[in-house]
């Protein structure tokens, strides 16, 4: 299963890279990385680092976008820690970033399978100039799954989820594109929450990457104890990396989306109709529900399989 990665490492995109290496099934093409939880370079040099740690340097990692394609880049380092990983200081990578830039790597590594799954865990800026640009990927994605949007509520604002909130305007443009599409927001990633208690199991999975994990998790978990007043942390873009690999585990309505871009108090909603009161040309495969237990029993597997 060839999967290639847009994200924007912060903790749980760096979460799901290590899930994604730890499942056999799938051959990660590559990685592109965006401005979003923190600054480009801090992206990219994380993607990286955490390549390494997992001991595949090799897998081709390059910055894309810096910021959005309209409003200018709000971070979240208190959210991920100054340098995007909790604050664990993970050594430099010996790998240097891949020639030509996130676009392309994209571009090349989409092209050169018949089909692959375009799996995006960040503002969708990257997605969209490619899709833009190069419209001849269009015949080679399966489907694009992205951690984005919300078919209730928000995280950034009362309404709106971060990464549809960052660019507004590449996520309209993505999910207008009629690539076939797989939303997985802020209603399904809160049904799969970590706490101490995993934590402390990750620790005694016995290898440095399980330990790792369970050492960068914990300063997202703090966060959630200081707003939310629980340890039980939603981990949201390692629920779309298992939703990408196994798609039996997320069920999922066919609605119309589409996102607001200028509303004063809705910026970066996504709007679903869930009533069905519009026949869209191309639904969007909303997620509504997932397996919280598979993911866990997924997550914690791909953690056990590191030497």
């Amino acid at each position: 299963m060839p999967i290639f990665l847009d994200c924007d490492p912060g903790i749980d995109d760096a979460f799901a890279i290590m899930v994604l290496l730890g499942i056999k099934r799938l051959t990660l093409l590559g990685i592109s990385t965006v401005g979003g939880n923190v600054p480009l370079e801090l992206t990219s040099l994380n993607a990286r680092r955490v390549l390494e740690l997992c001991g595949r340097g090799e897998i081709p990692v390059a910055g894309g976008r810096p910021g959005p394609l309209q409003k200018t880049l709000v971070s979240a380092e208190e959210v991920h820690g100054r340098d995007g990983l909790g604050n664990i200081s993970l050594p430099e990578p010996a790998a240097p970033e891949a020639k030509g830039g996130g676009i392309s790597l994209l571009v090349d590594k989409i092209l050169s399978v018949p089909r692959a799954i375009l799996l995006a865990t960040a503002p969708l800026t990257n997605v969209a100039v490619a899709l833009a640009e190069h419209p001849e990927i269009r015949s080679h994605i399966q489907r694009i799954v992205w951690m984005g949007g919300s078919t209730s509520f928000g995280n950034v604002t009362p309404a709106a989820e971060y990464n549809a909130w960052a660019d507004p305007e590449a996520a309209r443009q993505v999910i207008r594109s009629g690539v076939p599409f797989v939303m997985v927001g802020l209603n399904v990633t809160h049904q799969v929450a970590l706490d101490r208690a995993t934590l402390a199991h990750y620790r005694a999975l016995g290898n440095r990457v399980a330990a790792t994990a369970a050492q960068m998790l914990d300063f997202y978990v703090t966060f959630h104890e200081q707003v939310a007043g629980t340890d039980r942390s939603p981990i949201h873009d390692a629920v779309a990396a298992v939703a990408a690999v196994y798609p039996a585990s997320l069920r999922t309505a066919a609605c119309a989306v589409d996102v607001e871009t200028t509303g004063e108090l809705t910026e970066g909603a996504t709007v679903v109709d869930l009533r069905g009161l519009v026949a869209p040309e191309r639904p969007i495969e909303v997620g509504m529900d997932v397996d919280a237990e598979f993911h866990l029993e997924v997550m914690r597997d791909a953690l056990a399989s590191f030497a």
